[in-house]
């Protein structure tokens, strides 16, 4: 049934006034490029089936968890500012997820609260709830800007209660205690999450109460809520948002930098380590703060 959602959703953005032709946006009078052959295409279709990736995805597919799925996604007219807020994917995901009983866990690679989202997450922990987010650390983020603009909103999170987390990854290791050892990365139902983005996180999920899973492609941020046309699936499992709130709880001391707040200043923690300082960036690179 998904697949249909994702099918129409897709139809609504190819019938959109806002979808151009792409001969439309090159030089004027330049030809289209020629559409790939069906030779071409049927290449490319038997490379991929045969690769070791759907090898592997075939061996584990006793390990698939079926479980009811829904598509959220922001109207086409969001480019243009004609939907209203209601419409918009936020609202939607906030209706969808109901109220938290229990924890909510938001991993985001670019994440900037601001004063909306701050207020939310800082809510939820005031009333007792667990509240975790993981996001990138200066040293991964791969836009300074946006870690700029997120920065100034750690201390009130913390204060409040929230959990924060930035992303160490395999570089990260060496700053302080060293690599992380090899057994542990081994260990998949620990550290699987984070495998394919040692370094830098790309992630954008929401577990909600163990019950819950949100995947998708909205940033924590306001240019994903405000901006962007995003999208992103709502899977009521709690088999599957189980297991990613296991694999976070267990990878995370191993990946994150746990934030404190020691009075006005941060403190990222490590096992036994405490720094004072953005780990592993230069004064100068401290200073676009």
């Amino acid at each position: 049934a998904v697949a249909e959602a994702v099918a129409a959703d897709f139809q609504r953005y190819w019938d959109s006034p806002a979808a151009v032709p792409a001969a439309q946006l090159g030089p004027a009078g330049a030809p289209p490029p020629p559409p790939a052959g069906a030779d071409a295409m049927r290449a490319v279709y038997a490379a991929a089936a045969a690769s070791p990736a759907t090898a592997a995805l075939l061996d584990e597919a006793g390990d698939f968890e079926w479980a009811d799925v829904r598509m959220l996604s922001d109207p086409p007219e969001k480019i243009s500012g004609a939907a209203t807020e209601d419409r918009l994917l936020m609202a939607q995901v906030l209706a969808a997820i109901g109220p938290v009983s229990r924890r909510l866990l938001l991993v985001s690679a670019y994440f900037v609260p601001g004063e909306e989202g701050t207020r939310l997450l800082a809510g939820l922990a005031g009333q007792g709830l667990r509240v975790d987010v993981l996001t990138n650390s200066l040293m991964s983020n791969n836009v300074v800007l946006v870690h700029a603009w997120y920065a100034p909103w750690r201390l009130k999170l913390l204060e409040a209660g929230v959990r924060l987390w930035e992303m160490r990854g395999v570089e990260g290791s060496r700053v302080t205690l060293g690599l992380v050892p090899r057994s542990l990365r081994r260990r998949a139902s620990d550290v699987s999450f984070f495998r394919t983005s040692a370094s830098e996180l790309h992630a954008k999920t929401l577990v909600v109460d163990g019950r819950l899973l949100l995947v998708g492609s909205m940033n924590f941020d306001p240019r994903s809520w405000k901006l962007n046309t995003e999208m992103g699936f709502l899977i009521s499992s709690p088999v599957l948002a189980g297991r990613l709130e296991a694999a976070l709880d267990a990878g995370l001391p191993h990946f994150a930098w746990a934030l404190e707040a020691n009075g006005s200043r941060l403190a990222w923690r490590e096992g036994e380590a405490v720094l004072q300082t953005e780990p592993g960036t230069t004064a100068l690179q401290r200073a676009a703060l």
